[in-house]
């Protein structure tokens, strides 16, 4: 019916994988260490570098035809997503007043 199906059949056994536990554990572990790392280093250069590669996992998954590599860009993604909200938070807490 849908093209991601046909071109991935083991999906429909494995989906749990890839919108779970794919991407939660490496945020939320990384979560804690990306905040460390904002106060350390240059938050505008540490989100463009976020951004590039977030962009980046998502053009290899979408270019993939393995359902493994699409598990580990996806895991990868987490990574990159948990270095966008303390970056944020903390920019907008400059830009902004209270």
């Amino acid at each position: 019916m849908f093209e991601i199906g046909a071109a991935f059949p083991e999906m429909a056994a494995n989906y749990g994988v890839l919108s779970g536990p794919a991407f939660s554990i490496s945020y939320a572990i990384a979560g804690i260490f990306m905040g460390l790392l904002v106060g350390k280093t240059n938050r505008k250069n540490l989100l463009a570098a976020a951004c590039i590669l977030f962009s980046l996992t998502q053009v290899i998954s979408g270019t993939t035809s393995s359902f493994a590599v699409m598990v580990g860009m996806r895991f990868i993604l987490g990574l990159f997503v948990s270095v966008v909200e303390p970056v944020a938070f903390s920019l907008m807490g400059d830009y902004f007043p209270p």
